[in-house]
């Protein structure tokens, strides 16, 4: 995947709290989040390049969040994906904010959405494909976060166990 994941979430989130009262100060780490969630940075130059080459074998953006790509990536069907929790890159502005509301940051960053990061499935062979897309991905962050299995389940690895996927946000 590219970039980080859970930004826009946090800002929303914050946003949505400073209307109240009892509104958290803006400090440091919610400000870039708040930015991203206001001015979405989508990878359109990153998705088309590697389209245009055929680097990935599959690819979605993240606006309705990481959970939800990797549902509608495996078609709900034939294929499936483990992902490693620990690998997923949270954006640390997000990761702070989450963890101050009580939240679980891995699971609120899945779950959350407007990030506009691209998820790729990209074969491991030939390694060429993904030093293309490292390439190409020029000054965006490159993560492998799990793998595209033949079975149908989703799971999360985590250190404690493995849990089935959360799903990303849901539309009214």
């Amino acid at each position: 995947m590219t970039g980080t994941v859970g930004s826009a979430s946090a800002g929303f989130q914050w946003l949505t709290k400073s209307n109240q009262d009892n509104a958290p100060n803006q400090n440091e780490s919610i400000t870039p989040c708040v930015a991203r969630f206001k001015r979405p940075d989508p990878r359109v130059k990153v998705g088309m390049l590697m389209g245009r080459n055929r680097v990935p074998n599959a690819a979605i953006d993240l606006s309705d969040g990481l959970g939800d790509a990797i549902h509608s990536l495996t078609g709900h069907g034939p294929f499936g994906a483990i992902i490693d929790a620990t690998s997923i890159p949270i954006h640390p502005g997000a990761r702070t904010w989450f963890e101050q509301q009580g939240l679980d940051p891995v699971n609120a960053a899945i779950q959350g959405g407007e990030d506009y990061e691209l998820l790729l499935a990209i074969s491991p062979t030939p390694r060429s494909r993904v030093t293309l897309a490292r390439r190409f991905a020029e000054k965006v962050t490159l993560t492998h976060i799990g793998t595209v299995t033949n079975e149908p389940d989703l799971i999360l690895r985590q250190p404690d166990g493995d849990a089935p996927l959360p799903t990303g946000f849901r539309h009214f």
